[in-house]
């Protein structure tokens, strides 16, 4: 600890007066008084994090520090690296974990192969890199890109010029913004999704409490078969953080038996919106669940934007309405 902390450019003294809280954040117990070569990988990085982060640097750089460690250990990390920023120090983040750099950062590089792949707003990085997974992965999905996923410099939504689009010619756009990703094994069986609330079958501003519907008119590919397929939709807000997820597959329904490839359906899920005000986007997924690990036959991130409104204040991110039952226990 004191050879990291001089390192780090800590004096003597300052390490000593830190020592008891470098000691508790890193929590390894007696073994802070073993060599570190008794140290499993864990226990080394929770001190090397719990040192580093006690010293009052301008730049942190924190790389793959988070994989380690249980969900407390990685919820603290995460806290005190927050504080970090708050106190205007930089902060570089470097993670394969896209949940973790969509919560700290605000502006992403994607490196591979040791040059830069792209640069720019987290979330917009961090989605085509989801994509790229699939897309270069022979084992998982042939994922390419569907209707006007492409930037504005004509390249696709993964970063690679020259992928074409499998859709159907026919295919409508199902979004009014560009979509952040795109992939799946038969791009364009996702026909339109709809936003609906009240008396709107289409909108873009919803009221906090008010009953909604998201449409997902799906065609059923040519292998559909009732036991496997699926339909899904998440709300994120626009850091990309999954706030509601659900799909057909939580529902112990199945679909009509007359359903068939090549038809055309539409999977409507109703809910009563709990989310607070701000500004959401949604997913829109087919899914092929012939195992544990699920496959896509379409992915759509960024299908639709829209907004929230709410005539009160709250906080958090979701908000469902709850009831208060006030009860007076007998006195002892």
């Amino acid at each position: 600890m004191f050879l990291n902390g001089r390192l780090l450019g800590l004096e003597t003294a300052e390490i000593e007066s830190r020592f008891d809280d470098i000691c508790a954040f890193a929590d390894i117990g007696a073994y802070i008084d073993e060599p570190t070569k008794t140290y499993s990988s864990g226990m080394f990085v929770r001190l090397a994090f719990s040192v580093a982060t006690s010293v009052d640097a301008d730049i942190l750089v924190v790389d793959e520090a988070l994989a380690v460690g249980d969900a407390r250990f990685q919820a603290r990390c995460m806290k005190r690296i927050r504080a970090i920023q708050d106190d205007g120090a930089s902060v570089l983040f470097v993670s394969h974990d896209v949940a973790a750099v969509r919560t700290l950062c605000q502006r992403a590089l994607w490196l591979e192969r040791g040059g830069m792949k792209e640069l720019g707003p987290v979330l917009q990085v961090s989605s085509r890199y989801m994509e790229s997974i699939f897309q270069d992965d022979p084992e998982a999905l042939h994922p390419s890109v569907g209707v006007d996923a492409h930037d504005e410099e004509g390249t696709s939504a993964g970063g690679d010029a020259g992928v074409q689009d499998t859709a159907a010619p026919d295919a409508p756009t199902v979004h009014k913004e560009k979509p952040l990703a795109h992939w799946g094994q038969q791009i364009g069986l996702i026909r339109a999704v709809t936003l609906a609330a009240g008396d709107q079958r289409d909108c873009e501003l919803l009221e906090w409490g008010q009953r909604c519907r998201i449409g997902i008119r799906v065609l059923l590919p040519p292998d559909y078969a009732p036991e496997s397929f699926r339909v899904a939709f998440s709300i994120k807000d626009l850091r990309g953080h999954d706030i509601v997820v659900s799909s057909t597959d939580d529902s112990s329904t199945t679909p009509p038996a007359h359903w068939s490839a090549g038809a055309e359906v539409e999977i409507e899920f109703a809910f009563e919106n709990g989310l607070v005000e701000g500004k959401y986007f949604l997913v829109a997924a087919v899914e092929k669940r012939t195992g544990p690990v699920v496959e896509y036959y379409e992915y759509i991130e960024g299908v639709r934007y829209f907004s929230v409104i709410s005539p009160v204040r709250h906080f958090g991110i979701y908000q469902p309405k709850i009831e208060h039952v006030f009860k007076e226990l007998p006195r002892v």
